[in-house]
């Protein structure tokens, strides 16, 4: 009787569910707020910058975002074990890792932005031409632009770790209004060089912002500590670099294998632009139920009570981003194409990444609760496949002649890879049969029906060879999982006789 009182009650999260619905909905107000400024103003920069010159930027949007994997995993760890001491009730220890991770985090993001400028150096002194002059400038400017960004991603964190939604949705409003006005008068007067300065002074408002709103942080260091926090933070780091490295997949290929890299990449930021607003709008759920997982396990230490709270929470991503990616899919391209001719070439590969980016929106569940539950290996092992899919699939569409379009199918695939696996890894386990069915109808029900607008969208390029791929590459998991599970039932079974 105990043991069913338990994983009934197990399922809420630690503050109720009445807490988490109401940060979800404060988040959820935020990020629509966010996403509109979003769209406005990335039609503004694009409006105002070449594909060209917008394919420089997205390229070096890259490099600012490796920089989160600089302190090889410290604040990733710091920020998991803060949400569990609280769990636990133990302020103390959570005070004590914030502090420890703050220290690695700043040294770790000097040392990285050093790096970048050393590199823009090198680039200006082998080739003084004005391609070069252009990618040396902007290394130049993310060499400062990333210990910024660093400092106020961890408070950010910290901040979602102690679940103060409302510090941080004013953050990421705060940010969104700066971006658009303060960046489009500035990119208009100052092209590229006037979007750097942008980005650092939006920075410097967010930082102001958090120092005054969160708790002041001590420099700190004890080496025993330091190392434990690696133990656990560098299967997280693995595991963030990988995801970023594999997603990443498409705009690394077009850079290497593309004759017109910084234009073809310009036109595909349409597809970027439109992930990630659905990436976005997946955050709402992911930020507010990823320390809950953390908070959870903590005060349980029950793995199935993280995974069926979970699985829940995907149930919810999947009604949300089904709504949200059919009208990408339907609206985006005609909206985009009136109002961005010269991005034309991007409008198909738009609308075949919007069922990759909802699969991804619902394998975010999955992976977090692998990473709250210690099963990081697990997280890293189910992005490999993917990460051949989209190198080695993107390579071959532009080497046949499929274009953006076929770099883009290729994502999606690999992405729905991804969710088929990392689901099977965190639920497989963990669930109970009905709740596995339940699990796997309602997210392949969404991917799959979005794949076929998608797909229908695009049909005068021959789409139906790349709905083959697509099936194959998806089903081939799908039985795998099956067998997989009747295999366990049986063992189950014949333990029990």
């Amino acid at each position: 009787m105990s043991s069913i009182t338990i994983e009934t009650s197990a399922v809420s999260p630690v503050a109720g569910w009445r807490r988490f619905l109401a940060d979800s909905l404060l988040v959820g107000a935020a990020t629509l707020v966010c996403q509109a400024l979003g769209v406005c103003t990335s039609i503004l920069f694009r409006l105002l910058l070449d594909p060209a010159q917008m394919g420089v930027w997205q390229a070096l949007k890259m490099a600012l975002g490796y920089a989160n994997y600089a302190n090889l995993g410290v604040s990733k760890g710091a920020a998991r074990e803060v949400a569990i001491a609280r769990g636990r009730g133990d302020h103390v220890a959570a005070a004590a890792c914030a502090n420890l991770a703050f220290t690695a985090n700043t040294v770790s993001s000097a040392v990285y932005g050093l790096a970048l400028l050393a590199l823009a150096t090198v680039i200006l002194i082998q080739d003084a031409g004005p391609s070069a002059r252009a990618w040396s400038m902007g290394l130049a400017a993310m060499s400062i632009l990333v210990v910024l960004q660093r400092h106020v991603s961890f408070q950010v964190t910290l901040l979602r770790a102690r679940r103060s939604f409302g510090v941080t949705s004013l953050v990421n409003l705060s940010e969104a209004t700066l971006t658009l006005c303060a960046g489009a008068l500035l990119v208009w007067w100052w092209g590229l060089l006037g979007l750097y300065l942008a980005t650092a002074l939006t920075l410097l408002a967010s930082l102001a912002l958090v120092e005054h709103n969160s708790p002041r942080l001590a420099w700190s260091w004890d080496r025993a500590e330091l190392r434990r926090l690696l133990r656990i933070g560098a299967p997280m780091l693995l595991v963030g670099l990988a995801t970023t490295l594999a997603f990443s997949m498409d705009r690394w290929v077009i850079l290497t294998c593309s004759t017109r890299r910084e234009f073809d990449l310009g036109c595909y930021s349409l597809a970027l632009l439109g992930t990630a607003q659905l990436n976005g709008m997946a955050s709402l759920f992911s930020i507010v139920a990823g320390p809950q997982y953390a908070e959870l396990f903590g005060h349980s230490q029950d793995t199935r009570s993280v995974a069926r709270f979970a699985a829940r929470v995907s149930e919810v991503v999947a009604a949300a981003m089904s709504i949200v990616g059919l009208a990408a899919i339907v609206l985006a391209p005609w909206l985009l194409g009136s109002i961005l001719p010269d991005y034309r070439a991007g409008l198909a590969p738009l609308a075949a990444r919007v069922p990759g980016a909802v699969a991804m929106a619902l394998a975010a569940t999955a992976n977090q609760h692998l990473l709250v539950v210690d099963r990081a290996w697990k997280a890293l092992a189910a992005l490999m496949p993917g990460m051949l899919i989209s190198g080695i699939g993107g390579w071959w569409a532009i080497s046949h002649g499929q274009g953006l379009i076929g770099v883009a199918w290729a994502m999606t695939a690999s992405e729905i890879v991804y969710l088929i696996i990392a689901s099977h890894l965190a639920f497989g386990g963990e669930l109970r049969l009905r709740e596995r069915a339940r699990h796997w109808g309602i997210a392949l029900s969404a991917v799959g029906g979005l794949a076929i607008v998608a797909m229908r969208q695009g049909a005068d390029h021959d789409m139906a060879a790349w709905g083959g791929v697509v099936f194959v590459l998806t089903s081939s998991p799908i039985l795998l999982c099956v067998w997989q599970g009747a295999k366990s039932r049986n063992r189950r079974c014949a333990d029990s006789n």
